[in-house]
């Protein structure tokens, strides 16, 4: 562990005013206090000059063996590694051949199991893929073959964080690729994230301080900084803080999408989406129908819309997840009204189930884009994504009603369900569906969820029956439930979603932590409590403000009024009932 007393109170180890410069300072006019951490992947100078001479002279590629020679007499024998093998791979990489990049990094690490550049440039390409289970497998290789190696060990603590949800290991490897290189300040600002995830607040504040003493102008620290002041219930100081970041860093798609989420949170809708247009970032979308030739799509811009009476053809990516499916479907209809076709992409399981209702039947859905490449892309004119609607409608600061789900249908289709569900129901309960947790993946799961044991004083209120829409539930969780008579859960029932609006749709309410039962809650206008974080998600404001929410008529909003105490939160509602 970092050496830190968590007695001290925080604002001795954090001085928020340090974030800001005086007057007289010009501390975001200035690019002198500039450091990249720029370690070179290959650990080789000149890497462009060296692929451009090297590889045009290759005799034979696919010969790995002779490509290794010809990269030893190419530099004279006085390098150990098989560079020949890694200077086509790069170039193969750049070229768009990833298949065969890969395959020739494999070789190199049967065959050359040292060096450690090979390692680095696998990783790189697999993240760039977004093949994460096979960049966990290459990480876990060169951790074992490179335990000393700072970078791989910060590498492998932020993929157990996004793949596994293994925070608490996360941080172990993190703090060791800290200790190696105590100077690296994206290596602070990643362990201090760590900590901030975990609710460790004193840690992560401590990692923050140290951080900005070392390169206070990064774009990294500034982005945390922001987070920091946050929690402290400064959110116009993040917002000027990450405005002012923007002087320096114009095009930093992380410091302009945390003002759009800033901006939200605070309530002003209108700059928030005007800022979320602006993160023109390929990586909102993933799948693998979203590719290069997609990307020649045009991006559509407010004015395309306003200067032709033409029929567009647009195509609206969703993104993020099942939640931001739900919430921002309502704004496909708007389009359609313009007179344009529409066609939304996005996950095949959650499409399925949006389409049905009826305030979307004029809108075309797909789970998967087919296009020939071919120099004029005629199939689209242009292309959005859903985050993007609100600013390009105009809807400024008003919030259009949510479209209802069919529920009808949906129930009607799935009688077997339905008919088990009731059985179970009890004559003069009060019947309640309940999700006491998210996805552990989560950057805020430790946040928004909620201990079992803690919320499980609802349970004993007998005149209630509660029925648990969770799925993946642990075997722990699921032997402590099993003491509850008046608990039923539902993980075995479940295969979609037309399975969980079935359940939901015979019970008298929900409540959730801040999760897709939420937005599925709104959508259906079923008597839904959403339990939320006193630093919430920017869609349900911010600390005191009401119960109510504008983005769906039956949601009613339960927030913490101390920071990760959900005893009291729990304790009122359990007084409610």
């Amino acid at each position: 562990m970092l050496n830190y007393n968590s007695k001290e109170s925080n604002n001795k180890n954090l001085n928020l005013e340090n974030l800001f410069p005086k007057k007289s300072n010009s501390f975001f006019n200035s690019q002198k206090n500039f450091s990249y951490d720029s370690k070179p992947m290959s650990f080789l100078p000149d890497l462009e000059e060296h692929v451009r001479k090297f590889v045009p002279n290759i005799k034979s590629k696919n010969n790995f063996k002779k490509v290794r020679k010809q990269g030893n007499a190419y530099f004279l024998n006085k390098i150990n590694h098989d560079y020949g093998n890694f200077l086509v791979a790069i170039y193969e990489f750049t070229k768009g051949k990833s298949a065969e990049a890969i395959k020739r990094l494999q070789y190199i690490l049967k065959t050359d199991t040292e060096f450690v550049g090979a390692v680095h440039l696998l990783i790189k390409i697999f993240t760039t893929l977004k093949e994460l289970k096979r960049t966990m497998e290459v990480l876990k290789l060169g951790i074992k073959r490179f335990p000393n190696d700072a970078h791989l060990k910060n590498l492998y603590g932020k993929f157990l964080i996004s793949v596994d949800g293994n925070k608490d290991e996360a941080v172990k490897y993190l703090e060791d690729a800290l200790k190696d290189d105590p100077h690296n300040v994206a290596y602070w600002v990643d362990t201090g994230f760590s900590y901030y995830m975990l609710r460790n607040l004193p840690m992560a504040e401590l990692c923050l301080t140290t951080a900005l003493k070392i390169n206070q102008t990064d774009d990294q620290v500034i982005s945390f900084a922001g987070v920091i002041l946050c929690e402290h219930n400064k959110l116009n100081e993040a917002i000027e803080l990450f405005t002012n970041a923007l002087k320096l860093y114009p095009q930093n798609r992380q410091i302009i999408k945390n003002l759009a989420l800033y901006h939200l949170k605070n309530g002003d809708i209108e700059m928030g989406f005007r800022f979320w247009y602006a993160t023109k970032d390929e990586d909102r979308v993933a799948a693998p129908s979203v590719n290069a030739v997609t990307r020649r799509i045009p991006w559509l811009f407010k004015t395309d819309l306003k200067a032709t009476t033409k029929r567009l053809k647009i195509l609206v990516y969703f993104e993020q997840g099942i939640g931001d499916y739900l919430q921002f479907a309502r704004y496909l209809p708007y389009l359609k009204k313009l007179g344009h076709s529409v066609t939304a992409f996005g996950s095949k399981s959650v499409i399925d189930f949006v389409k049905q209702s009826n305030d979307l039947k004029n809108i075309k859905f797909t789970s998967e884009i087919k296009l020939v490449d071919k120099e004029e892309i005629t199939e689209f004119d242009y292309q959005t994504y859903t985050f993007n609607l609100p600013y390009l409608l105009d809807f400024k600061n008003k919030i259009p009603p949510s479209y209802q789900l069919n529920t009808k249908k949906i129930i009607n289709n799935n009688t077997k369900l339905l008919n088990k569900i009731n059985g179970l129901i009890k004559p003069k309960c009060k019947t309640v569906a309940f999700s006491y947790k998210g996805r552990k993946q989560h950057v805020y799961d430790k946040s928004r969820s909620i201990d079992l044991k803690i919320f499980s004083k609802l349970f004993s209120n007998t005149n209630y029956q509660f029925f648990l829409v969770d799925k993946d539930i642990g075997e722990k969780d699921e032997i402590f439930l099993d003491k509850f008579k008046n608990v039923i859960n539902c993980d075995s029932y479940l295969n979609n979603w037309n399975d969980t609006v079935t359940v939901i749709s015979q019970l008298d309410e929900i409540i959730t932590v801040d999760t897709s039962l939420g937005h599925l809650g709104g959508v259906m206008n079923h008597p839904t409590s959403i339990l939320v974080h006193k630093n919430c998600d920017w869609r349900w404001g911010k600390s005191g403000d009401a119960e109510k929410t504008d983005w769906y008529k039956s949601v009613k909003i339960i927030r913490q009024s101390q920071s990760d105490n959900w005893e009291e939160v729990i304790q009122k509602l359990y007084s409610n009932f």
